[in-house]
Parts: C-alpha cells; sequence; structure tokens
C-alpha cells in the first residue's frame, strides 16, 4: 500500500513545493507518515489530538502546517511550499493555512529540508503506515504561488500538475494508478 521512488528527492536548503491528493484512513498509529524517508524531515497527519497536517524537523519536533483538519475517509487536496531555511506554507482545499517560520532546530541540516524517497510507508515499511491512497503527486523546485496552488486544486476536481499554472517548475509528477 506504498510506493517508492527510484531516487530521492533532497531539497536540502532549496525552494521547494509538493501538491498531491490524500484519501486518509485511521491507522490507529499515533501519526501517519504520509510522504518522506524516514521518520524525519516527513510530512505526518497526527491521529493523536487535531489530525492537522505536521512536519517533523530533523530533531523529532512536529512542526504545525495547517489550521485545518484532515479529514478522513474522503479526498483532500495538500499543497506545500518552502521558503529555503525560512519557512512553510501549506494550502487545504485551495486554502492558505497559517504560515510555519518557528522551524529552527539544533542540526545542520536546513530548517524546511525534506527528503522523500516514499508514499504512504511511514518511518519504514512497517511503522507508521498509512491507510488510504495519495495520488497526483507533484514536486516543484520552487515556491507554488497561492494561485497556483488554487489551480492544482481546481475547484475540488483534481487537476493534471502538466496543465496547471506553475508547471515550469515541475520535477516530478506521479499518479496512482492502482
Amino acid at each position: 500500500n506504498y510506493a517508492t521512488l527510484d531516487s530521492q528527492i533532497d531539497t536540502a536548503g532549496n525552494a521547494w513545493s509538493l501538491s498531491f491528493w490524500l484519501f486518509n484512513i485511521d491507522s490507529g498509529q499515533s501519526f501517519d507518515f504520509i510522504i518522506g524517508s524516514s521518520s524525519n524531515r516527513s510530512l505526518t497527519v497526527d491521529n493523536n489530538t487535531d489530525r492537522k497536517l505536521y512536519y517533523r524537523d530533523g530533531d523529532s519536533v512536529y512542526n504545525a502546517l495547517s489550521d485545518a483538519v484532515i479529514p478522513q475517509g474522503e479526498w483532500v487536496h495538500i499543497v506545500v511550499t518552502a521558503i529555503a531555511d525560512t519557512s512553510i506554507t501549506a494550502y487545504i482545499n485551495g486554502e492558505a493555512q497559517t504560515t510555519n517560520t518557528a522551524m529552527a532546530y539544533g542540526g545542520s541540516d536546513p530548517d524546511t529540508q525534506l527528503i522523500i524517497d516514499r508514499f504512504m510507508a511511514g518511518y519504514n515499511t512497517s511503522s507508521y503506515e498509512s491507510l488510504g491512497s495519495i495520488t497526483e503527486i507533484s514536486y516543484y523546485d520552487d515556491k507554488l504561488t497561492e494561485a497556483e496552488a488554487q489551480d492544482l486544486y481546481n475547484d475540488g476536481k483534481a487537476k493534471s500538475a502538466l496543465e496547471a499554472s506553475g508547471s515550469g517548475n515541475l520535477v516530478g509528477y506521479w499518479r496512482n494508478n492502482g
């Protein structure tokens, strides 16, 4: 129920954006690690308290990215944008969330670094796996604008990243075809 990439994506101090549609199902675990490589520098959903989107940094600190609850059992569109080493902003169903600028930690790695080599696989393939589905995943090597994030949301109808605004900086695009 997960996918792995042929090679790892490491944002390493650069601006980046990630767009995807998520159908999350309660896994019975504290967190669902939906996009990442391991337990750190990943995107997660908190199942313990608030069902919101988080970025887990290099010191294992969970940084809130959304004000909105990530619903279970229905499709939700998520865009995450980062200004390198500065801030991360999320868009949930086309709506901008509070920008998080407090992601400073003691490590030497960039504050907004995301490392991706798998989708919906958790820490590894046996811990904190995410249940549900993910599709229309697009990775950009720049920060998408609010208008570009809303264009991808497309009033709730999944839009191909190849046809959306901002596709000039599209680096990776994955569709879940079963």
